[in-house]
C-alpha cells in the first residue's frame, strides 16, 4: 500500500482488514492509489496546483507530470485489479457497467459516512456522502449504531448510508455528464502476461467447455486442477453436465413425381 502512495501508518499489514479498508487513509491518496491500476502500474501522487500563471494568462509555473513517475506494480497486475474492479460498476452503476469504468465502494463505521472511488482510462473521480446531525448532541434514532465512538454532531448516523448510494446518487451523475461533453476513451487493452481460461463454476477448475472465462497472471493463479478436483468443504461431489445431445438431421425434400 505504501508503495502505491498511501502515507498513512498501516495497524496491522496482515490483517484481513487492512484489505477491507481499516485504515485511515484520505480519499485523495486511495484515489491515488487506485490510478496506479489505470496508469500501467505507476504511481500518481495527487497535486492541488497543476499551474501557475500569471495576469496575463503567461505560465509561471507547472507542474511536472513526469516527476516522480515510478512504476510501483505491473501493467498485468493492474489491468487484473481493473479487472475485478469493473465488478461493482457492473452490479450497481446499470449503463456505466459496458462502458470502461471500474470502481469500488466503502461504508466507514456505524454508516456515518459512504465513499465511491473510481476511474475510467482517462479520469479517476473519488465521492462521498457524510451524515452531519445539527448540535452538539446526535439524538436520531440511528444513534445506537455508533458503538465504538462517541456520537455527536459531527459523527451521526441519521439513516443507513451504503457506499452503493454514493455511487448511484453522487459519482455515476457526475462521471455520465462528464462524457457527455468528452469522448468515451477504448476499453483497456489486456497486456502480454495476462490470460484468459475457461473455469467451472463448481470449484473454478479448468474445463473445456460449459464454465465460463476468467483472466489470469500467467503462470500465477492459473487453474492446475480440473473442474471438480478440488472441492470446497461440505460442497456435494461434482456432478459433470450431460453433454448436448447431437443436432437431429433436417430430412430432405423428397422431389415430386413426374
Amino acid at each position: 500500500m505504501h508503495s502505491l502512495g498511501v502515507t498513512a501508518k498501516i495497524e496491522n499489514p496482515a490483517g484481513v482488514s487492512t484489505t477491507l479498508g481499516h485504515d485511515a487513509i484520505s480519499m485523495a491518496e486511495h484515489l491515488a492509489a487506485y490510478s496506479a491500476f489505470d496508469n500501467g502500474g505507476f504511481r500518481v501522487s495527487p497535486h492541488g496546483i497543476l499551474r501557475v500563471t500569471d495576469a496575463s494568462g503567461n505560465v509561471v509555473e507547472a507542474f511536472d507530470p513526469n516527476f516522480g513517475h515510478v512504476q510501483v506494480i505491473t501493467p498485468e497486475l493492474g489491468y487484473v485489479m481493473t479487472d475485478l474492479l469493473r465488478g461493482p460498476v457492473k452490479l450497481y452503476l446499470g449503463s456505466l457497467g459496458a462502458r470502461p469504468v471500474a470502481g469500488k465502494s466503502g461504508t466507514t463505521e456505524a454508516y456515518t459516512g459512504s465513499i465511491f472511488i473510481g476511474y475510467t482510462p482517462n479520469l479517476a473521480v473519488a465521492a462521498s456522502l457524510m451524515h452531519i446531525n445539527d448540535g452538539p448532541k446526535c439524538n436520531s434514532r440511528y444513534a445506537y449504531l455508533a458503538t465504538n465512538f462517541p456520537p455527536s454532531g459531527w459523527q451521526c448516523p441519521t439513516s443507513v448510508l451504503f457506499g452503493e448510494n454514493v455511487g448511484i446518487s453522487v459519482w455515476k451523475p457526475f462521471v455520465a455528464e462528464y462524457y457527455t461533453k468528452h469522448p468515451w476513451p477504448a476499453m483497456w487493452t489486456p497486456p502480454a502476461g495476462v490470460v484468459t481460461r475457461q473455469v467451472c463454476a463448481y470449484d473454478g477448475g479448468y474445463i473445456a467447455n460449459g464454465g465460463y472465462k476468467e483472466i489470469f497472471l500467467k503462470g500465477f493463479g492459473e487453474p492446475r486442477l480440473p473442474c471438480g478436483a478440488n472441492p470446497y468443504p461440505g460442497e456435494a461431489p461434482y456432478t459433470p453436465p450431460l453433454p448436448s445431445p447431437p443436432p437431429v438431421p433436417t430430412p430432405k425434400a423428397t422431389p415430386p413425381a413426374h
